[in-house]
């Protein structure tokens, strides 16, 4: 097979055949850009929770008798109580303030910390936004309908608007290799049944050009977080450490951590010292935070009931490299330090969309880094 005809199967190049979308949009994602690049020949109507210029904003009310039964809301709200909890603001995150600015608006009352009852609030406002979702589809004369992840309330409204109406939904996230973005149908590409999955399988069957004109994994994602969180200044415990073992820490709001036998940082630690037991006493092992999860740990460490476990911060580039072993749930943090820095990667999860990396060839990896440049969209 070859890689043209392979392409006309793929979720993206259906996504470049759509001629009508509704899409709901997040803040950070610029208008026009990433959206037209996926789709190039729809028409698109926008909606957004918090209004601007180019989109629908519906008029939602806490009086409303609206009842949808959304899905994946206790996603958005892990993540609002882990957002509250830390001391300084975190940067990747600081969009909730609209989310939280744009429901008081519209007369909705909650506090800061009030777990419950801004739970409350996002059901209603969810129920009703899902509501205004199907309209617009239905009123544009939608094909299908475009969110971006499953985490926040307004992507999973969406999803079940799209539901209702018997539309396709499509996913995007941003992907693998640098300044790219992946779409898929329905959940996430790195979830288990992802359409992503399946094409990687069919993939290996086709005959690629082996050839220099490809963008490869070489920009770590840990040191562009880095840079997006700025967050050098006072949090460098750790800096001149350089371990050996690190246990890669997990976005918990994240699609991919819906089914995690732990919901803290601290339960996830533990998880990993109970099942390898020989890092109970090692003192060359650390913690890494994911750098979109909002956690601090002042004095850098955190303290699970078998030892206290020093947190690691250093450049990329100084904590990887083949001697380093990582100890992660999912996160595609270790298949970037598989790809890149040739690190070992103990997964967790049975489900872990990258599994077969520890038992494939080189050039079954040279071969995934040619299927992402032709899977993905880039920016």
């Amino acid at each position: 097979m070859l890689v043209s005809e392979w392409y006309q199967q793929t979720v993206p190049s259906t996504a470049t055949r759509v001629k009508q979308l509704t899409c709901v949009i997040l803040p950070f994602i610029k208008l026009p850009g990433l959206i037209e690049s996926i789709f190039p020949h729809s028409r698109i109507s926008y909606v957004s929770l918090i209004p601007r210029p180019g989109t629908n904003s519906p008029a939602l009310s806490p009086d409303s008798k609206i009842e949808w039964d959304i899905p994946f809301l206790a996603l958005h709200t892990k993540l609002i109580r882990s957002y509250w909890a830390v001391l300084d603001g975190w940067k990747p995150w600081d969009f909730l303030e609209g989310d939280f600015a744009a429901l008081r608006s519209h007369g909705f009352r909650f506090a800061k910390g009030a777990d419950a009852e801004y739970h409350e609030v996002v059901r209603s406002a969810a129920s009703q936004f899902a509501a205004a979702v199907a309209e617009n589809a239905k009123t544009s004369g939608a094909e299908a309908i475009v969110v971006y992840g499953r985490g926040h309330w307004t992507m999973n409204a969406a999803a079940l608007a799209a539901k209702k109406l018997g539309l396709r939904l499509f996913v995007i996230e941003r992907g693998i290799l640098p300044n790219s973005y992946i779409v898929d149908l329905d959940i996430p590409f790195t979830a288990p049944g992802s359409q992503f999955r399946q094409a990687w399988q069919s993939f290996r069957s086709v005959d690629y050009h082996r050839d220099n004109g490809v963008r490869r994994l070489s920009e770590s994602s840990w040191d562009l977080y880095d840079r997006l969180l700025n967050r050098q200044k006072g949090q460098r415990a750790g800096a001149n450490q350089h371990f050996r073992k690190i246990i890669v820490g997990q976005c918990l709001f994240d699609f991919n951590c819906l089914d995690a036998s732990f919901n803290t940082p601290l339960e996830l630690v533990e998880r990993v010292l109970d099942t390898y037991p020989e890092l109970q006493s090692d003192a060359d092992v650390c913690y890494r935070p994911h750098p979109l999860s909002p956690e601090e740990y002042s004095n850098g460490v955190i303290h699970t009931h078998f030892r206290v476990v020093n947190i690691e911060r250093s450049a990329p580039w100084d904590a990887l490299g083949p001697h380093t072993v990582l100890y992660t749930w999912n996160s595609t943090l270790g298949l970037e330090a598989k790809l890149v820095f040739n690190s070992t990667v103990r997964i967790l999860d049975a489900d872990c969309h990258y599994s077969w990396i520890n038992s494939c060839s080189r050039s079954d990896e040279e071969a995934y880094i040619h299927f992402l440049n032709e899977y993905s969209v880039f920016q």
